[in-house]
């Protein structure tokens, strides 16, 4: 991996965290909100997320050319996974 490549992948982190609690976020309100537990922000969502990742381990990245791929499935998952939160919130 070039060093152009992982200064990118460092300064969108921050990015792509907050995406993630953001996506977090839309489904804990869609979901969880109706069942009674309480309304949360961004940051509640983005330590929530932290400490899920925490519980879950450390994955080690395979290999270094494999990075880029492993950093876009991770993209389109959690874009999938806003999707189908917002097309069965309508089901709830």
């Amino acid at each position: 991996m070039t060093t152009f490549l992982k200064i990118i992948l460092l300064l969108s982190t921050p990015i792509f965290v907050l995406v993630g609690a953001f996506i977090f976020l839309m489904n804990w309100n869609w979901f969880l909100i109706p069942l009674g537990l309480p309304n949360i922000n961004i940051f509640h969502a983005a330590g929530l997320m932290t400490t899920i990742t925490f519980l879950r381990g450390y994955q080690k990245v395979e290999s270094k050319e494999n990075a880029l791929d492993q950093f876009i499935t991770l993209i389109l998952f959690n874009l999938f996974a806003l999707v189908l939160g917002f097309i069965f919130h309508f089901f709830i």
